[in-house]
């Protein structure tokens, strides 16, 4: 039905579909597909679109929404499940010119039938920085969202960045994460996480924008194996091995001409562009026609509204001689620096110099309290300088209270820190900003784990304000943001010979990184808190960092490393530190691996050695902690009395330390015993305790375990309708976690109907 009265009302107009298309931003190929009846529900903005194309108002314009919108049966038929990805970056306002870019970029969808007949489609951009391939990869990415109705995925590889660009394991869990992957089952090793994202792709058809790309090698990975996806990737290297090796169509993308140069200027200045039309040509040679360059001189001419084009322009050129005495190659970046040039002159001192600083933050991104740490300035000026960094087009405030700025704008930044901040400074300001990770990543750490062993810290450097964290979702929240900073930061601190807070940094993010599966991400932090602390001579900590980096084995399935780590770690503290809680853990996690290779003697030999150690250093949670390790084995090799006598006393000693984490595990075990024993109401009661304070503590994939206990146990007291309403509860839950238990559930659903 929308079909039709697409083609009705572009007839009655006398359009041909590429005025339709034009008209109505959208591409050629997805009007062409919805006048063909390949696309049941297109989006809302397109058909917002449309609708104001062909004048279409009150009942008219409801009716035209409701044909559109209300017809999803063959869409819906048609989809896999899962979530739908939607996370293009806004539209490029006042976008100028690249028609035949984008009419290339069209010609290479193919219709949606032909879809399993032809090769993944790779469209690389290339282009020199601020060129605008990524407004052109967006702009085309919202013109044709329509014909992928599976979702639209977005991965900014940042292959410029000059610390840290995007790794392909890194991107791959991103991609999973979006196509509905839980981040705890996203495997660990690079090949298994593309073996999974090439499952998860087939059949579905999705647009990936892969968005500065350094090389082939990074992108390669990222290349799904359905031919109904379509991959479009932006970067400035030419990208010539997926040319030859992959299919892949390139666009060279080069400088705007002079008219869309200036086309591009009269919308962002407005009417005083038709006043000085010779101005404003110059002007556009003066920014090398670069999209980044002539959008950050348009702001600046908006800034000073009452001063004409025509003297910009000779304070630009007078400015822009005395770079060119340093840089008179011809390239383009030459014009852009600049125009940047020109602009930060025209910044106050103090943005200037938060501008410079920010050169010096690992990046990608920060907030306002790390900017106002790195400048040593209260947060109410920084915030002042912020704004008008983005007013000048010189940062982006790309999430809120998160803020950016272009590969190329941060290389400038650091050129001018390293030309005009003395050493002494530049020295004191990384230093800053390394305290406010470490002490705000400190609070975080304790907020997620109260019975952590702490570390000491000196205090920040004066100037420095760290965040207020002392809420555990606050915690991982900000863990979670500032993931990609905090390992910015450890490579940073080990540059600059920091060697305590590289350690000290990777012991705040270790934990998170561990219950987040960020496995690989762990093993690295954890080498590098190893060497710092050696060069240091702090084996305390050195033990700290064997413990996570063993964590980080067992989770690669690497046990005799995590074996030989866990080991090393024991060894240490009873050297040096023999009350130092971390030994309780080292032997919890050797009975661990024992329990792992079968061997339950010796599981519950070392747990008795961590009862032993806990109870010497009067560590209640601790020997919590150990008494349920006793149990948990115990009650593995049928000796169900001791295992309940020791559950009963880990019970008493994790209440007692107040410690919710480790109570839930210990009614968990206490439920198992008594499941074991035939003692069904008192399994179900232990459960359920289990069961409320995984749910008080947010973890709902411990919710959904004891929900399945629960029913089992109902099932084994013959309580049928209790048990399937357990485990539907159970199910509900590991759906929407995309968790693989689900399938057992359902088949003890299946089994019981």
């Amino acid at each position: 039905m929308f079909a039709d009265i697409v083609r009705t009302h572009r007839l009655r107009l006398g359009l041909t579909q590429d005025d339709l298309a034009a008209k109505s931003e959208v591409s050629v190929r997805t009007v062409r597909a919805i006048e063909a009846g390949r696309i049941a529900r297109p989006r809302p903005a397109t058909v917002r679109r449309m609708a104001d194309v062909f004048g279409l108002a009150g009942g008219d314009r409801e009716q035209f929404h409701e044909a559109a919108l209300g017809d999803r049966g063959a869409d819906a038929a048609r989809r896999p499940e899962g979530p739908v990805p939607a996370q293009l970056p806004a539209d490029v306002p006042g976008f100028t010119g690249r028609r035949a870019e984008l009419a290339t970029l069209d010609d290479l969808i193919e219709p949606a039938e032909a879809t399993t007949h032809r090769a993944v489609v790779i469209s690389a951009v290339s282009g020199t920085g601020g060129v605008g391939k990524t407004a052109l990869a967006v702009r085309w990415a919202h013109r044709t969202a329509d014909l992928f109705p599976d979702g639209q995925v977005y991965v900014n590889l940042r292959g410029y960045d000059p610390d840290q660009p995007v790794t392909p394991a890194d991107a791959l869990a991103h991609i999973l994460e979006a196509l509905g992957v839980p981040r705890t089952d996203i495997p660990a090793e690079p090949a298994a996480r593309a073996a999974q994202y090439r499952t998860r792709t087939t059949g579905r058809r999705l647009l990936i924008l892969l968005d500065n790309a350094a090389d082939a090698a990074q992108v390669r990975p990222l290349l799904p194996g359905s031919a109904s996806c379509a991959v479009l990737i932006t970067s400035r290297d030419r990208l010539a091995g997926l040319v030859a090796r992959d299919g892949a169509h390139h666009i060279d993308l080069d400088l705007l001409p002079l008219g869309d140069a200036t086309t591009l200027l009269r919308r962002l200045i407005g009417q005083r562009v038709d006043a000085e039309p010779d101005a404003t040509a110059t002007l556009a040679h003066q920014c090398a026609r670069l999209p980044l360059a002539l959008r950050i001189a348009a702001e600046l001419a908006v800034a000073h509204p009452t001063t004409s084009l025509a003297d910009l322009v000779a304070e630009l050129a007078d400015h822009r001689r005395r770079l060119a005495l340093l840089d008179a190659d011809g390239d383009p970046r030459t014009a852009v620096t600049a125009v940047f040039s020109w602009s930060v002159r025209h910044l106050s001192p103090q943005a200037a110099r938060l501008f410079r600083l920010l050169g010096l933050h690992p990046g990608p991104d920060l907030t306002l309290p790390a900017a106002a740490s790195l400048t040593a300035a209260p947060a109410p000026q920084t915030r002042e300088w912020l704004t008008e960094l983005t007013r000048a087009h010189l940062l982006t405030e790309h999430t809120p209270g998160r803020y950016t700025f272009h590969d190329l704008l941060r290389a400038y930044a650091a050129e001018l820190a390293h030309t005009q901040e003395p050493a002494d400074d530049r020295h004191a300001a990384v230093r800053r900003a390394l305290d406010h990770y470490v002490h705000t990543g400190h609070a975080a750490a304790h907020a997620i784990d109260v019975h952590r062993d702490p570390i000491d810290v000196s205090p920040p450097a004066p100037g420095v304000t760290p965040e207020r964290i002392d809420e555990l979702g606050h915690a991982q929240t900000w863990f979670a943001a500032e993931r990609a900073v905090l390992l910015a930061a450890i490579h940073q601190a080990g540059a600059a010979g920091l060697d305590a807070h590289v350690w000290q940094l990777a012991w705040t993010i270790g934990p998170f990184l561990h219950r987040s599966g960020y496995w690989l991400d762990l093993l690295t932090t954890q080498q590098a808190a190893i060497g710092a602390t050696r060069l240091v001579n702090d084996p305390v900590n050195e033990a700290v960092a064997h413990r996570l980096l063993a964590r980080a084995y067992e989770r690669l399935a690497r046990y005799e490393e995590a074996r030989a780590h866990h080991q090393q770690s024991l060894d240490l503290l009873r050297e040096f530190a023999p009350h130092h809680g971390g030994r309780v853990l080292a032997h919890i996690a050797l009975s661990a691996m024992d329990a792992q290779r079968g061997d339950y003697i010796a599981a519950v030999n070392h747990a008795e050695q961590a009862v032993r150690v806990s109870v010497a250093n009067d560590n209640r949670a601790g020997e919590g902690s150990a008494l349920n390790a006793m149990a948990w084995y115990l009650a593995q090799l049928g000796d169900y009395p001791r295992a309940l006598s020791y559950g009963e006393r880990a019970l008493a000693a994790v209440q007692e330390a107040a410690h919710p984490h480790g109570e839930s595990g210990a009614w968990d075990t206490l439920g198992y015993i008594h499941h074991r024993l035939g003692h069904y109401p008192r399994a179900i009661e232990c459960y359920r305790q289990a069961l409320d304070l995984a749910t008080a503590t947010v973890n709902r994939y411990h919710q959904a375990v004891a929900l399945v206990r629960i029913g089992d146990a109902c099932a084994g007291a013959g309580d049928a309708d209790d048990a399937r309403a357990a485990w539907r509860r159970a199910l509900a839950i590991l759906v929407d976690l995309g968790h693989a238990d689900a399938e057992s559930v359902r088949a003890k659903l299946r089994d019981a109907s």
